[in-house]
């Protein structure tokens, strides 16, 4: 009886050597599996380094030339030099009636600044300030060819680049006779601020062909 316990006893204890075996080979499995997911980890934890890195200077770029970046910052910067040529050049023939000043902020309802571009014009004829979207055809003309050069002209200032030709296609149709003729004095006022040795303006305008210097008729 003892021998036959004995025996049990021992077969018992194989089958259990023998399960352990077979679960030591399925914990090394497993462990090994773990030790790859871990590298793997590693892996991806290390590329997301590398990307959070790359995020931070991709925001900074992205920050920068986004509306209230370096374009805001160069605006803000440029917006008093733009202002003073353009008022020159329109002083030049319309004397001081108007006076173009530039809005590049405005407060949201939560009381922050917001980066905003509004061009504003005072008429001392009138004596009132309006934004240039809301004035009559012919002051737009007038004020926004004023603007044109003087991007222009401050360009050519900060850059040393500048247009040497310029072309205006039939942009005074909605003067009359006279402002045509003051709409001309101010672009070739503008043609001298600027440098530049040629501008081409197409016009159906009698006024304006007959006072020019040099014209090319089209028929």
């Amino acid at each position: 009886d003892k021998i036959n316990k004995l025996k049990r006893a021992i077969s018992s204890s194989r089958n259990n050597i023998a399960d352990w075996i077979a679960e030591k080979k399925q914990a090394e499995k497993e462990l090994a599996e773990l030790k790859s997911k871990i590298n793997l980890i590693k892996e991806v934890d290390d590329k997301l380094k590398v990307l959070n890195a790359n995020f931070k200077d991709y925001s900074i770029i992205s920050k920068a030339f986004s509306n209230n970046g370096i374009q805001a910052l160069e605006l803000d910067s440029a917006a008093p030099d733009i202002s003073n040529t353009a008022n020159q050049i329109l002083s030049s023939t319309y004397g001081d009636r108007f006076t173009i000043s530039f809005d590049t902020q405005r407060d949201s309802k939560d009381g922050r600044k917001i980066e905003d571009f509004v061009i504003k014009v005072f008429d001392s004829k009138s004596g009132r300030e309006k934004r240039l979207d809301v004035l009559s055809g012919g002051e737009t003309v007038w004020i926004k060819n004023a603007l044109y050069y003087a991007f222009s002209v401050v360009r050519s200032r900060r850059s040393g680049f500048c247009f040497k030709t310029r072309f205006l296609d039939e942009s005074d149709g909605t003067l009359d006779s006279d402002a045509r003729i003051k709409y001309l004095n101010m672009i070739e006022s503008a043609h001298r601020a600027c440098n530049a040795n040629l501008t081409i303006l197409v016009t159906h305008s009698m006024e304006i062909k007959e006072i020019v210097d040099q014209k090319i008729e089209l028929t």
